[in-house]
């Protein structure tokens, strides 16, 4: 008899969750070639898909560099772009412009996004690799991200800024995969707390591949008589004592 349905027997501890067409699958292309790009500020005629367009010409005078000052609303001025899917991302090159003003690139973060910054202003970044130092002139160079970072929306962030700072930089190129394989910790009678995303009726390894497959799912409550469960999207809640649900948290 299935757990779901009333009897008594034990929710299994640990959920695996394996996407068979998409585990692991590296993809060797840049993946944040051409797609939707976006910054804090732009100057004059320069726009933010010079950042992505695949030219990586480090002469900013032919039009193929990003430029982007800070302002009132972001001293810390940025740039991003969709990856328009939940990525791992393994490493970031990075081209810089030659001549003047090539300084301008120093001190930044790599950050990745589950859910779009800009609309999401809560939405919590993981950081991808720091630069401290200021990238040479017309120099390309290759951040390694930190192991497990993933996210769809990837973000270039300055940490400190100069006279006459600004983010410039004539290309960023970035490598991961989308393949997963999704573990889930059970906590049985226990609930997270908090407004759910989602609902649907199932079992907990339907429930475990629905969440896999959510972006920003980070595990769901089980109701263990109705077979019913709320999926979770962050994991500020409190877990709480309840006979009936037993929470499976997403590794």
């Amino acid at each position: 008899m299935p757990c779901w349905s009333g009897s008594p027997c034990v929710v299994s501890v640990i959920l695996w969750i394996f996407s068979l067409i998409e585990l692991l699958k590296s993809n060797p292309a840049n993946i944040a070639l051409n797609k939707f790009s976006k910054q804090s500020q732009s100057y004059g005629y320069d726009r933010p898909e010079r950042g992505n367009d695949g030219n990586t010409s480090t002469n900013y005078d032919l039009g193929s560099c990003v430029h982007g000052h800070p302002s009132t609303v972001y001293p810390l001025p940025w740039w991003q772009v969709d990856l328009e899917w939940m990525y791992y991302v393994t490493s970031v090159v990075i081209t810089n412009r030659d001549h003047h003003n090539a300084w301008r690139l120093h001190n930044f973060t790599i950050e990745l996004y589950c859910e779009d910054p800009t609309v999401h202003l809560n939405a919590a970044a993981k950081v991808c690799a720091v630069y401290p130092g200021t990238v040479a002139s017309g120099a390309r160079v290759t951040l390694t991200c930190a192991p497990g970072v993933r996210g769809r929306y990837l973000r270039f962030q300055k940490n400190s800024v100069k006279t006459d700072d600004a983010v410039q930089f004539c290309e960023l190129e970035a490598y991961g995969f989308n393949g997963t394989r999704s573990t889930f910790s059970g906590h049985p009678t226990l609930r997270l707390s908090g407004t759910p995303t989602r609902e649907e009726t199932g079992s907990p390894q339907f429930c475990g591949e629905v969440c896999h497959r959510m972006p920003c799912c980070t595990g769901f409550n089980f109701h263990s008589i109705e077979g019913s469960c709320k999926f979770m999207s962050n994991d500020n809640g409190e877990l709480v004592a309840d006979a009936a649900w037993n929470y499976f948290s997403r590794n």
